[in-house]
């Protein structure tokens, strides 16, 4: 739990302040009042697993509010990962698409990352991280494992968001490409501590690895904040 739960805990704060600084000082910046939205939720999602665990600690096992809290605690992680990985990118740093023809691209991110998390939170049977819990709004049809193709739509959001920066660079001058540069860094370093923390929970640690990739998110909002 601590290889999960300090690097959470570092994101979480970094988000907060992060959030708020720009969502005061900059208000039109849409970055600020996504980090600052990502951070209510991911609280609500802690909040939903403390319910649960002491609805878990009664011998009487899960009651109706212990299985709503595993229910959203089970799937709150993906819009908490995805948001930031599609819409962080195409909108930094001033807040706005690098023209109007993108306009396309946070749509399709939108709709997939709907559509994934429809998925991971309608899905019928056991949830993954409460196996002892059985979804209590699972919906046994087809079209809950069709939404879950979002996800490739999503991952083609990402790579678009990631080619905009790209393209930001190339135009930018003096302080705007600082700030790119500062992006490009913490990108760089997040998709390392990925691609280390793959080895290691392949090798050794399933926990040391899920630290180090979570650490590696630490520099995203770092940069921004920067």
């Amino acid at each position: 739990d601590v290889f999960y739960d300090v690097p959470w805990l570092a994101i979480l704060i970094s988000w907060v302040i992060v959030g708020a600084l720009v969502a005061s000082r900059q208000p039109q910046n849409p970055i600020g009042w996504m980090l600052c939205g990502l951070s209510l939720v991911a609280g609500v999602a802690a909040l939903a697993e403390g319910v649960l665990e002491r609805d878990l600690a009664d011998d009487g096992g899960a009651s109706g509010w212990g299985e709503a809290a595993a229910w959203f605690a089970n799937w709150a992680w993906a819009p908490l990962v995805a948001i930031p990985l599609a819409f962080l990118p195409l909108y930094f740093p001033n807040g706005r698409l690098p023209s109007r023809r993108w306009r396309v691209v946070p749509w399709c991110a939108g709709v997939g990352i709907a559509a994934f998390v429809f998925s991971e939170a309608f899905a019928a049977g056991p949830l993954y991280d409460y196996e002892q819990i059985v979804n209590p709004y699972g919906i046994d049809h087809v079209a809950v494992e069709v939404a879950s193709v979002g996800f490739f739509l999503f991952a083609g959001g990402v790579v678009a968001a990631v080619a905009s920066v790209v393209i930001r660079y190339r135009r930018a001058e003096g302080v705007e490409r600082q700030q790119i540069k500062w992006l490009a860094f913490a990108g760089s370093f997040a998709a390392a501590s990925l691609i280390v923390g793959s080895v290691v929970g392949g090798l050794w640690s399933g926990d040391v690895a899920n630290a180090l990739i979570l650490l590696g998110l630490i520099g995203l909002p770092v940069a921004v904040g920067i």
